[in-house]
């Protein structure tokens, strides 16, 4: 008797662990899904048993179930691909009768790899968690008394998400938004906005602890005669991420002088590629006599055009100038060497926008910021002396 107990008890555990794995794979597949890099590759069948050391019928349970919510389509000879279906600008994705709860996802209309991935994660997990969105691109002209009467037109509506770029609201726009009934989110925020309406909350990555990152990452190779650029609109971000660089910078002894600070402001819907080039070229004789061997540059996408501008003018990256820049971008992974940089949790952060325009958390805290990690590769010259 005890023996036949015994035994209904260890199938009983097989039959959970067998669901525990299969649960297994299929939260890591909607993690990848929610991933703008899914929309090119999917892990395979094969790989997914390896992965998780699992049988093929535990992964095809999965796989089955993400297939019935429409999550991925399997095709044969192809293999896995999102199922990612076309939106129209001001249309919902989903059916009002499926979900209960919209959201307003409004971002600048601006040809730039970063807000589309970051668009991608937050219509992604909107997806999975039944909550529908409706996008609303923004011009340069864009006030935010639209946005706000676009909000109170659309049935349902909960919250809305708001990307702005790096522009700065008004002290106007601010209240006229502090008028909706609803939370709204400014994700990625470049301002601190601390007068900000109550109903209004900013996520934004922790720019005082990127720069000292940076920083840090330069010091720990050996580089101690640095130079700063910055080629995007002014704002708290900026600021606060160069007093980052210069705090961690005298930690460790070492200046950052006024003359290579290298910054022009520009407007938010000028070209920061453009003024990072003209920035060097301004500044290549404070670069060659100070002999600067790194560069810390506010962005992975002005970082790439600070690595071929410096090539162009004979100056290699990291033979003679080492690169690091905030952001990591597609390119950084293909140029030659790859970029060094700092990047925050953007799947962090789009999930806790989600959530917060959804209603369903309400932080106490109404400006949440996001640490940064370091992804290092070859624009980055260990100058430490070797044993």
């Amino acid at each position: 008797m005890d023996h036949n107990i015994h035994r209904q008890h260890l199938c009983w555990d097989n039959e959970n662990m067998a669901q525990l794995k299969y649960e297994v794979v299929k939260d890591f597949l909607l993690e990848e899904i929610r991933k703008p890099h899914s929309l090119n590759r999917m892990p395979s069948v094969r790989q997914l048993m390896e992965r998780f050391s699992v049988s093929m019928a535990t992964v095809n349970r999965a796989l089955t179930e993400l297939e019935n919510q429409q999550m991925i389509i399997r095709r044969p000879r192809v293999g896995i691909t999102v199922n990612r279906r076309p939106t129209a600008i001001g249309r919902t994705e989903f059916s009002q009768t499926k979900c209960e709860t919209t959201i307003v996802v409004a971002y600048t209309d601006y040809p730039d790899e970063g807000i589309w991935s970051k668009v991608y994660m937050i219509e992604q997990y909107c997806r999975q968690n039944d909550i529908a969105v409706v996008n609303c691109k923004l011009n340069r002209e864009t006030h935010a008394s639209e946005i706000a009467d676009f909000a109170r037109s659309r049935k349902n509506c909960a919250g809305v998400i708001l990307k702005h770029g790096a522009g700065q609201l008004s002290a106007e726009e601010l209240r006229e938004l502090g008028t909706l009934n609803m939370p709204i989110v400014l994700y990625e925020s470049s301002m601190l906005y601390d007068d900000a309406p109550n109903n209004i909350y900013r996520l934004m990555p922790d720019a005082l602890d990127g720069g000292a990152l940076m920083a840090e990452v330069l010091l720990r190779n050996g580089h101690r005669r640095i130079g700063y650029l910055r080629s995007e609109p002014a704002n708290n971000a900026n600021e606060l991420q160069l007093k980052g660089v210069s705090r961690r910078l005298k930690m460790a002894g070492v200046e950052l002088p006024p003359e290579q600070i290298f910054s022009s402001g520009i407007s938010p819907w000028e070209s920061s590629l453009d003024a990072t080039r003209k920035q060097l070229e301004k500044n290549l004789d404070v670069i060659r006599s100070r002999q600067l061997t790194g560069l810390i540059v506010t962005s992975g996408a002005c970082a790439l055009v600070a690595h071929q501008t410096l090539a162009e003018f004979g100056i290699r990256v990291p033979d003679k100038v080492s690169v690091i820049g905030e952001g990591d971008r597609t390119f950084c992974r293909y140029v030659h060497p790859r970029l060094t940089v700092i990047d925050c949790d953007f799947m962090a952060m789009s999930k806790l926008a989600v959530e917060i325009a959804a209603g369903r958390k309400t932080p106490d805290e109404r400006r949440i910021s996001f640490p940064h990690h370091v992804i290092g590769r070859e624009s980055v010259k260990d100058l430490t002396p070797k044993p």
